[in-house]
Parts: structure tokens; sequence; C-alpha cells
């Protein structure tokens, strides 16, 4: 129905090596060959579940991204939880690496991995601010049943926790859409589907179109943003 396609395009950025100490733990982690083909089906998927979902309105493009530079402390973000507790990501725009490439794309999702088995410098698995978010997989992973199943079983298209791992990367994604156009009801919605049996994917589909139904009100990224404001933002 749109009068004018629009292009979004999304870069996946995924941190290959880490050599950083944070609150005197040392952090050493190099990206091994299994995690690397699960990063690349990932960005399959979420250009898959975009491309389907928005049929002719939107086209996505996601390109994939592997550093070849270790990162250290300074691309490092700290922030605090509910709790009081430090959570620690790695954003985009503080990987010098990539500075020159981030202003081609609309959003920006970064994964990285810390292998910090204490578990005292993460507590939650994504953080996401306008254009960009991360993601710490080890966090996601730590929430799969990974002892009771081969970790390659996740290259299984139809794998249910490869379709868990790609909805938390469209949550995340869908961050970066919402708090540039103002929408807050993001969290409220996941509760509302969670409740009603609704699939994290379809809450994620259903919002993105603003077809989730709340209270009997539709909520979620408003039609005008896609058919208007990409095009305002010169995306082409």
């Amino acid at each position: 129905t749109a009068e004018k396609e629009a292009t979004y395009k999304i870069l996946m950025v995924y941190v290959t090596e880490i050599h950083a100490v944070i609150q005197g733990i040392s952090v050493d982690y190099t990206m091994s060959g299994i995690e690397r083909q699960i990063c690349e089906l990932i960005s399959v998927q979420l250009s898959r579940y975009l491309n389907d979902w928005f049929y002719g309105l939107v086209s996505f493009e996601v390109d994939t991204y592997f550093t070849t530079v270790a990162v250290g402390n300074e691309s490092f973000t700290q922030e605090f939880n509910s709790d009081y507790t430090s959570t620690y990501f790695i954003m985009a725009n503080d990987i010098p690496e990539i500075s020159g490439m981030i202003e081609n794309y609309e959003s920006i999702i970064t994964t990285f991995c810390m292998n910090d088995y204490s578990r005292q410098l993460h507590r939650e698995s994504g953080s996401a601010h306008i254009k960009y978010a991360a993601i710490n997989m080890e966090e996601i992973f730590s929430g799969l049943p990974i002892n009771s199943i081969s970790i390659e079983s996740i290259l299984d298209l139809e794998d249910p926790n490869l379709q868990y791992i790609t909805s938390v990367y469209i949550h995340e994604l869908t961050h970066t859409i919402e708090l540039s156009v103002y929408v807050y009801d993001f969290h409220e919605a996941l509760g509302y589907g969670n409740k009603n049996g609704i699939s994290h994917l379809e809450i994620e589909r259903q919002y993105l179109l603003n077809q989730l139904l709340i209270d009997g009100q539709q909520v979620g990224i408003p039609y005008s943003f896609w058919v208007g404001e990409l095009e305002h933002r010169g995306v082409e």
C-alpha cells in the first residue's frame, strides 16, 4: 500500500576479540568458529523475518561486520540496573574501527561476549538507545539449555533457541526505532503479549507494524514513520 518504497539499513557489528580489565576483572575473549556461524545466521534470520513481515512497504538491508582489531576498555559503556548493580556494554559508536561506517545506517546492533562466568560485569542481555543497541551473547546463552543440547543445533533454522535469540535482536532493534519517534509502549506490550501466550516474535511483528492491541488501542511504531520519516532522514 505504500506510495513509495523505503529502505531501512541495519548494520550488525560482531566483536571478535576483547582484551580489557573491568573492575579488576580481566576480560580476554576470542570469538570461536561456531559463535561466528551463529552470528552470521542471526543476520540472515533478522533480514528474513523483517522482510517477510513488511511485504513491500519497507525493504530491510542487513549488513554484517566482524571486527578485526581487539576491543579494549575504551569501548565499554557502564550502565546501572534498577538494583544499582552495573552492566557493561559495547556500543558501535565507541568502536574506533567502524567510526567511518556508522553514518550510513539507521540502526546498528553490536554483539559481544566476555566469557565472564562470574557474571559480575553483566546482568542484562541487551541495551538500546536511539540508533545504537548492544547485545551480550554470553548472557543470552546463559538462559538457554546449552548443557542439554548441542550448541551446533542452534544453526538449525527451526531450532527454538535460534528463534528466541532472533527475537532478542528484534527487540533491541525496535528500541532503537521507538526511542527516535517517542513511542514508549514497548515494555508494556511485551508484558501484555506474554500474559496472552503470544510468542516473542509475534509481539515484535505486531508492534513494528503498529498492530498490537492493548485495551482496544493499537500500539507500536506509527505507520507515518515508515512512509514519511525514512524519506525525511534521507534513507533511499
